[in-house]
């Protein structure tokens, strides 16, 4: 008797991040995790299990059943009350549901990663096949901010042994790089590079015609928190000449927007600021067609999926070369800058207010050549399979 395809059983990725669909304030990770599931989905099984809530909201998701599975997309989600996620609620989730990998999605949140971590590292779970992915945590950028805290949690990581049986994901070579120097301890077989997945949405056919008339219409969309930068952004833009109207769009650090503030207010007269909260990111699209430029000196991405949508909208970027990016400045798609300093960010914005219809409409279409050329990357996809199968075959190849 033939088995049918269908028949054969999907390991099963159990997937913990702090936020996820419908949501979207969490930023990069959602979508890093939304488009695996959606193009790795008919290999794998992916449980999903995060909070019930958006990032920073007191209210619970409308229309979800809490602390049971539901279908979404084509994966299972199981959304939790953030007061009831304990190490024993946590313990108990995983010691009860099977599943062929454990897949964490970043290594400091203290919602799920801390927690579980401690509880491999103590012996309340088993130590079964499981893959960590910093999501740039790791950064000497990152690692700047907190970086008491995140010392002292190191090493207790350490000294709990909670790294046995891990296989780490870094996105791309340079997040290899960061995993050894962080934790010097981690052999490098254990370090498998699988770059983020795209958006499989295809690219417009073709930019729309950008006025050149009126300010250089300058966009700001992401989290407004010390890793991406937005200080540099207002630093730069106090020392341009020409008009320029910036549209700040994203979910607020608190404390950071306080340190942006004295900035805000010193921008000079030429310069008009818009601020938006969050979007949802049907909007998203619309919102990046109505400006020049998106412009995101971020001090590091492991991905950065917010510029592949720029590019794929058709809108060129600004951004630090501390990103998988850097291609876009030989592409024509726009500027990859180190953030040494704020005069060649300068340089780029004077010239690029002063192009014509004809030469901003050129970068356009090559900040769409360029999104086209990495929506779908057959090598990263199968990385990121590669990813499970090797960790599972690693460990016997059954279920935990």
């Amino acid at each position: 008797m033939t088995t049918s395809h269908a028949a054969v059983r999907r390991p099963v990725i159990l997937t913990f991040n702090r936020n996820y669909l419908p949501g979207y304030r969490g930023g990069g990770p959602i979508r890093t995790i939304a488009n695996m599931v959606e193009q790795l989905g008919d290999r794998f099984e992916f449980r999903v299990v995060t909070q019930d809530r958006d990032a920073g909201s007191d209210e619970p998701y409308q229309g979800i059943e809490p602390d049971t599975w539901m279908p979404l997309g084509k994966g299972f989600v199981r959304y939790l009350n953030p007061a009831a996620i304990s190490i024993a609620t946590l313990a108990a989730l995983i010691g009860n549901e099977p599943h062929d990998v454990l897949y964490l999605n970043s290594f400091f949140d203290r919602t799920f990663s801390t927690r579980i971590l401690a509880a491999r590292g103590l012996g309340i779970v088993r130590t079964g096949p499981a893959v960590l992915a910093p999501r740039g945590e790791f950064s000497a950028g990152a690692l700047r901010y907190k970086s008491l805290r995140k010392r002292l949690y190191l090493h207790g990581f350490r000294m709990l042994g909670c790294d046995r049986g891990l296989i780490w994901q870094a996105s791309t070579p340079l997040e290899r790089a960061d995993v050894r120097r962080v934790l010097p301890g981690i052999t490098p077989d254990r370090i498998m590079v699988a770059c983020d997945l795209a958006s499989a949405h295809h690219a417009v056919e073709d930019p729309e015609s950008a006025p050149v008339a009126g300010p250089l219409r300058i966009l700001f969309l992401s989290r407004i928190s010390p890793m991406k930068n937005l200080g540099f952004v207002l630093h730069v833009l106090a020392r341009v000449r020409f008009p320029v109207a910036l549209s700040i769009v994203g979910p607020r650090d608190a404390d950071y927007w306080e340190e942006c503030q004295p900035a805000l207010r010193s921008l000079p007269p030429n310069v008009t600021v818009e601020i938006h909260d969050s979007i949802p990111p049907p909007q998203v699209p619309d919102m990046m067609r109505r400006h020049d430029l998106l412009f995101l000196p971020t001090q590091g991405e492991n991905f950065g999926h917010v510029i592949h949508e720029a590019l794929s909208v058709g809108l060129p970027v600004l951004i630090s070369d501390r990103t998988p990016w850097n291609g876009v400045t030989a592409a024509g798609a726009g500027w990859a800058l180190p953030l040494s300093a704020p005069e060649p960010f300068v340089d780029v914005l004077t010239r690029h207010a002063a192009m014509d219809a004809t030469g901003r409409t050129a970068t356009r279409r090559a900040a769409l050549h360029f999104a086209r050329a990495h929506a779908i990357d057959a090598s990263a996809y199968d990385d990121n399979a590669r990813l499970f199968t090797d960790t599972i075959a690693a460990h016997g190849g059954g279920h935990t």
